[in-house]
């Protein structure tokens, strides 16, 4: 593992161990180990996260763990796993656990996934690991009541406000009255340009020349340096930043590396006070770039680097939702499109 990569991780860690703290994951565990106390238990999904709930909190002290499973292991012989057996999934039925906790992001579509393909016995019950208590959904109901009283506030709008409180999480509430801040934020200063970002990972999916080149000539934009980005992911790991300064200097067109290597961070988004962002690849940005997060000072946008051809089902995973629900524009392809991205998103 490369210096770059572990750095991010320990990054990663560092926020996964504080959710977990946050919403006091131990006293959730002494309550499923009594729910399902005797139970075969089966862990599945090998990730960072599931790292840092291994390594932090003893499972085996409240459950009866037969083994560990992830689709990584369809690939490989790895045998063990934080002291657990793996199993492949396929293999899952020879174990015959009684319950599967997931620990990756999306269990809704892992809970699709075994029974469309008939990996588990029927008598197995499929549950997120990281479940939340009737307490916990009580406060995400009083954070977005908060929320839904300041933005009825901010824009005397009583239906816009009751839609949002009904059809939206208390995080997507959030990004929605960020949005509606920033806007009135750029109205009241009116008298300067609006400044530009836009977020590249590899120069073959650049696909905003139009846009950048009629936001230059706009005098009423500001459009700032192209961020160059690395692909730092578990599975992925490639620098294109040079490639991308090459490519971006034969347009003539400045650009800059976000990432400084030599100290192993990024450059902060925020410090350069952008207005608008426009991303490339959003599921490659780190915690601070998420759009929830930029939210808070900038508008996002996205535009698809290609002509998107992707079932519906993947569409609608948590991360997806996560990522585009949280966006202030994206723009489709086609009309076919717009009603597909919005079918898939909810």
């Amino acid at each position: 593992m490369t210096e770059d990569l572990e750095s991010l991780y320990r990054e990663e860690r560092k926020s996964y161990t504080k959710f977990l703290k946050n919403i006091d994951f131990e006293k959730k565990l002494k309550h499923l180990s009594q729910k399902y106390k005797n139970k075969r238990v089966l862990v599945y999904g090998n990730g960072l996260f599931s790292d840092v709930i291994f390594q932090n909190y003893d499972l085996n002290k409240y459950f009866n763990i037969c083994a560990t499973s992830d689709i990584m292991y369809e690939q490989n012989d790895t045998q063990n796993y934080m002291g657990v057996k793996t199993c492949k999934p396929s293999e899952i039925k020879s174990v015959n656990p009684d319950v599967i906790f997931i620990t990756t992001i999306n269990p809704r579509e892992i809970r699709i996934f075994f029974k469309e393909n008939k990996l588990v016995p029927l008598h197995t019950k499929i549950r997120p690991l990281v479940q939340y208590s009737f307490e916990d959904k009580i406060k995400k109901i009083q954070e977005k009541t908060r929320v839904f009283k300041n933005y009825l506030k901010a824009s005397k709008d009583i239906f816009k406000s009751l839609k949002y409180f009904i059809f939206l999480n208390e995080t997507e509430y959030q990004t929605k009255l960020n949005y509606y801040n920033v806007i009135e934020k750029l109205k009241k200063e009116n008298n300067r340009k609006i400044r530009v970002a836009f977020l590249c990972e590899e120069n073959p999916k650049w696909g905003y020349q139009s846009i950048y080149d009629e936001m230059k000539k706009d005098d009423n934009f500001e459009v700032l340096p192209i961020i160059n980005l690395p692909i730092i992911a578990r599975w992925r790991l490639e620098f294109w930043q040079e490639k991308n300064k090459k490519f971006f200097d034969s347009l003539n067109i400045d650009s800059i590396d976000g990432y400084d290597k030599e100290n192993f961070v990024y450059k902060s988004l925020e410090e350069m006070k952008p207005d608008i962002v426009f991303y490339q690849q959003p599921w490659f940005v780190i915690h601070p770039q998420l759009p929830q997060v930029v939210s808070k000072y900038a508008l996002t946008c996205i535009v698809s680097y290609g002509f998107t051809s992707i079932s519906v089902q993947s569409w609608g995973t948590t991360f997806v939702r996560e990522v585009y629900d949280n966006m202030w524009r994206m723009f489709a392809e086609s009309d076919f499109h717009n009603n597909f991205y919005q079918k898939a998103a909810k």
